[in-house]
């Protein structure tokens, strides 16, 4: 792990979120597709990715394959990407299971979702501080294949939708 670490710190990160992918293929060195830059790498249209993981993402998407696994990676190296392939792939394997992606803000939830939505088949659901009260919508975020929501949200729904949401039927 350790150099792989050391591999995608020398690798050129590239030009942030906000740039074209003009911009950004040309800001990157590339022998290859492992050499290209790590926000470079992402299309902005749709948010739909439009690339092969590089080798440290595989790595690491491995290694969450097979046990319970942290990635602390820089912004823009594909912690998302290793999200996608790790939810395809648990899914794949157990689809009467829902992925939860938790992030800390409801901009991040709403940009995840997004993101989740155009690059999985599965149905993506939101939930933020005040979406889980109405009974519909509770049912709509429980029987969602992915589900991302706020730390704050996700808690009141285990504690107080017990019923409908619980770990044991995360995966």
């Amino acid at each position: 792990l350790t150099k792989v670490i050391e591999r995608m710190q020398m690798t050129p990160i590239g030009a942030g979120a906000e740039t074209d992918t003009a911009e950004t293929t040309t800001a990157a060195n590339t022998d290859d597709n492992e050499e290209e830059g790590c926000a470079a790498a992402m299309m902005r249209d749709e948010r739909k990715l439009q690339y092969s993981p590089r080798t440290y993402q595989m790595e690491l998407f491995e290694r969450a394959k097979n046990q319970n696994t942290i990635i602390h990676l820089g912004t823009g190296c594909g912690k998302t990407l290793i999200a996608i392939l790790s939810i395809r792939h648990f899914l794949e394997k157990d689809s009467t299971r829902q992925a939860l992606f938790i992030v800390p803000s409801v901009a991040l939830a709403v940009q995840h979702s997004r993101t989740l939505q155009a690059n999985l088949p599965y149905k993506v659901q939101t939930a933020c501080s005040i979406v889980h009260y109405s009974e519909q919508l509770r049912k709509e975020l429980a029987t969602a294949e992915v589900l991302v929501a706020t730390h704050g949200a996700i808690l009141d729904l285990y504690r107080h939708y017990g019923d409908l949401f619980h770990l044991k039927n995360v995966s």
